[in-house]
């Protein structure tokens, strides 16, 4: 599936999810309810695919293990994120293996050959910014990576939550590269 088609699928899913699910948006709850929501949208629009959340499975070869991915150490110094103890001690690696609960994914589940689609989600009121789920999407979509998860696309978006003003923006990544915006933002009343 092109890129432009997962995109285009993925705004559907949220337009369905502001007409079906808009007291979710309108009282600001938790980005897990939103991406769940979402997610159930997703379902139905992409045939073939499971649509997952928190989906912390993937294939290490022949066998089934939990979900890591692969951080460049200097892009999480970059954006000033703070390393864990454990990881102050590997100075030398510029690598570092974190665990991955993404929100979202879109993929054919017991292997990493149909790894389509992963979003991330942040609400307009989060107090937390976007860079270390920008870092998280750059990981999820490299493809030279010994252990990589091979996303085709990775995709951020964010929902505007608390109000009556609905609306998204939406960005995404592939090949590891950095996010890029899509187009306009999509705002309404």
């Amino acid at each position: 599936m092109k890129q432009e088609e997962v995109i285009e699928i993925v705004h559907e899913g949220l337009k369905i999810l502001e007409k079906e699910d808009d007291w979710l948006l309108k009282n600001d709850l938790s980005e897990r309810s939103i991406a769940h929501r979402l997610a159930c949208h997703l379902q139905h629009l992409f045939d073939g695919y499971c649509v997952d959340c928190e989906y912390n499975g993937a294939m290490r070869g022949e066998v089934y293990a939990r979900k890591k991915v692969q951080m460049v150490k200097e892009q999480l110094l970059a954006a000033e994120l703070k390393l864990r103890e454990i990881e102050k001690d590997f100075l030398a690696d510029q690598l570092i293996e974190r665990s991955a609960y993404p929100d979202i994914i879109v993929h054919k589940r017991g292997h990493n050959d149909d790894n389509l689609c992963i979003i991330e989600i942040k609400k307009t009121t989060s107090l937390v910014g976007m860079e270390y789920d920008e870092i998280k999407l750059r990981s999820y979509t490299r493809h030279e990576l010994d252990d990589a998860l091979c996303y085709q696309v990775g995709i951020f978006i964010e929902i505007k939550t608390g109000g009556d003003e609905r609306g998204y923006s939406l960005m995404f990544c592939q090949n590891g590269g950095r996010l890029t915006r899509e187009g306009n933002d999509h705002e309404h009343n």
